[in-house]
């Protein structure tokens, strides 16, 4: 929740803001997604021992679901430079295209898919909301992210939620000990 404010105070000088923000998205982006990881590759722990044992098939969506929060950093920040630019109205119609998008693609998918359908249709929508929200932002307040770190981090984060999902909800090492226990 910092990092709002902190932009606010930095954006104004532009070189400072040019030479900062950057770097502090990459290791925000780094935050969230070790924090994703954790909870996606143990989601079945996770649901075993905070969970009723009826929600255990929900571990199949939880590392799509975790993996959602890797587009928070780019929704937040694209966010903040927006509101310097002091265009709020283009969240609003952002906003309002996402849930739209979320509709279609629910409608779309979950009666095929069940609730992966639901899980994938959130994360196309996540997806879609990040990516309008950082092309407007970069229109409005320009910042030279560093893209290939961000491209990295955000596909090995990806692909081994991917995996998880892949695998059933892979447990980790705390799912075999739980199992074999």
């Amino acid at each position: 929740q910092a990092f709002g404010p902190f932009f606010f105070s930095v954006a104004g000088d532009r070189e400072e803001a040019v030479s900062l923000v950057p770097r502090l998205f990459t290791y925000f982006l780094l935050a969230v997604s070790v924090v994703v990881l954790l909870i996606g590759l143990h989601a079945e722990v996770i649901i075993r021992l905070l969970g009723n044992p009826g929600y255990a098939g929900a571990a199949r969506v939880i590392p799509i679901l975790a993996s959602v929060y890797l587009f928070s950093p780019f929704i937040f920040v694209g966010s903040s430079q927006i509101l310097y630019r002091k265009r709020s109205p283009v969240l609003v119609w952002i906003i309002l295209a996402a849930g739209l998008l979320n509709l279609v693609l629910n409608v779309a998918l979950i009666p095929a898919w069940g609730m992966m359908g639901a899980a994938v249709a959130t994360w196309l929508t996540y997806g879609g909301y990040a990516g309008l929200t950082w092309w407007w932002a970069q229109r409005l307040y320009p910042v030279p992210f560093e893209y290939g770190r961000l491209a990295r981090l955000f596909l090995i984060t990806s692909a081994c939620l991917g995996a998880a999902a892949v695998l059933d909800g892979a447990a980790g090492l705390g799912g075999v000990v739980l199992r074999e226990g």
